[in-house]
């Protein structure tokens, strides 16, 4: 058994013979839905990349005790440049909802010991922004697992209609296998 992110939510993965898997759900994350307002189908690809060189700027703890920044690890994303049905892949997990990729980040991360430190972001063709960026930190499970520092490419692409349709990441200095051991291993 190793633990999972899936469009379901964070569960127990019990087979991983297929893109989707399937795992015993441990933290609904919802049902999709819209959230933020009005969506920015009027931004240009060059906003969008400054808005998300915004949104992974270091964590900042607000006066209210939220976050704001590094959105890998708080969640905190500018949704309104986004598909409500964004598809976010990494090595690990595959979710196809923007709500429920958000609702995950903020159950799994402690953003108060985590990081993201965008080393690069540039824009490589009309529909295509790359960034890559490192991370490390805590997830907020009962252990307090520790994310060794990684390096991660992460690609944005966008629809038609100017929105972010997926978000995929590969990663470096870590494998899947090493990340799903990790957040089974306590600090």
């Amino acid at each position: 058994m190793v633990l999972s992110l899936s469009s379901s939510g964070v569960g127990v993965l019990l087979a991983t013979k297929t893109e989707e898997a399937n795992a015993l759900q441990l933290a609904p994350l919802g049902k999709p839905t819209r959230i933020g307002n009005e969506k920015r189908t009027d931004a240009s690809i060059e906003e969008i990349k400054e808005i998300l060189r915004r949104d992974l700027q270091p964590v900042e703890k607000n006066a209210d005790g939220t976050f704001r920044g590094a959105y890998f690890v708080t969640g905190n994303v500018t949704p309104e440049i986004f598909e409500d049905d964004c598809r976010f892949i990494d090595p690990t997990n595959t979710t196809k909802s923007l709500s429920k990729y958000v609702n995950a980040l903020k159950i799994l991360f402690d953003p108060e010991n985590s990081s993201v430190d965008l080393r690069s972001i540039e824009v490589k063709d009309e529909n295509t922004i790359v960034g890559i960026y490192d991370c490390e930190g805590y997830l907020k499970l009962p252990w307090h697992p520790r994310v060794k520092p990684y390096t991660g490419t992460v690609t944005w692409k966008t629809s038609k209609n100017g929105l972010i349709e997926s978000q995929t990441q590969e990663w470096s200095g870590v494998s899947a296998a090493g990340a799903i051991m990790e957040s089974f291993t306590p600090s």
